[in-house]
């Protein structure tokens, strides 16, 4: 919707002077468009180049993380969440099975299929919970949740060995590499803020997309909610 409201515009004014000139074009050479500055992380070592992307997508009012890889059992994992500041929305695939995850103010939101409940508890607490739950979210604390919600840090743990790749883009962005002694790879913006652009490992891939684009994360409505913070502390 966005790009047809750009594009139209800029289509009828191209039509409108087509057909209002006449005139035999002339072959004055054209000014090819101005290379766009660096930002200057291509002159940083590796550790440096990877803190200032970190330090610029804690800094950024909101991202998206999307990707797909497998877990430590060879499981697929797939995820697809927005983040702003502490809260988080999004839906997590692991082994064909949805999880949608909610970190709203007041505490976290987890929703999930039967299949979901039955893979991941006891027979006997599942036989009690879903009952409970039926189609609705499950309210816990934030804490209680946050280990299901991948985080920018998660893609680079404890980075060892990192080495500088050279200058290259990513999806035709400007961009640089630092890869880690187990071959993961970080692509960084090298053009505005040294965002990370994408982690490309052995297990997967992860985009980092619509940085700062305006962002609403809410708890669902009450009639949709099981609480079950009264249990869990």
């Amino acid at each position: 919707m966005q790009l047809r409201k750009l594009i139209l515009p800029v289509a009828a004014s191209v039509a409108l002077l087509a057909g209002c000139t006449s005139q035999t074009p002339t072959s004055e050479p054209t000014t090819a468009p101005p290379t766009p500055e660096y930002n200057g992380v291509q002159d940083m070592d590796a550790e440096e180049i990877w803190q200032a992307a970190f330090d610029a997508l804690a800094d950024a009012q909101s991202y998206r993380l999307k990707g797909e890889g497998t877990m430590d059992d060879g499981q697929p994992l797939a995820i697809d969440a927005v983040y702003a500041g502490d809260l988080a929305q999004g839906r997590i695939t692991m082994s064909g099975l949805d999880l949608e995850v909610i970190i709203a103010e007041d505490g976290a939101y987890i929703r999930a299929t039967e299949d979901f409940w039955r893979a991941n508890l006891p027979a006997e607490q599942a036989d009690v919970l879903i009952p409970l739950l039926g189609d609705r979210y499950m309210k816990l604390p934030a804490s209680e949740v946050e280990d299901f919600v991948l985080r920018p840090e998660d893609l680079f743990e404890d980075p060892q060995g990192l080495t500088k790749g050279e200058i290259t883009e990513y999806k035709g962005q400007p961009a640089i590499t630092v890869t880690d002694s187990e071959g993961n790879e970080l692509y960084v913006a090298l053009v505005g803020e040294p965002y990370p652009l994408a982690s490309i490992s052995p297990d997967g891939t992860v985009e980092v997309l619509d940085i700062d684009e305006p962002v609403t994360i809410e708890a669902p409505p009450a009639d949709e909610v099981y609480d079950a913070t009264q249990f869990v502390g």
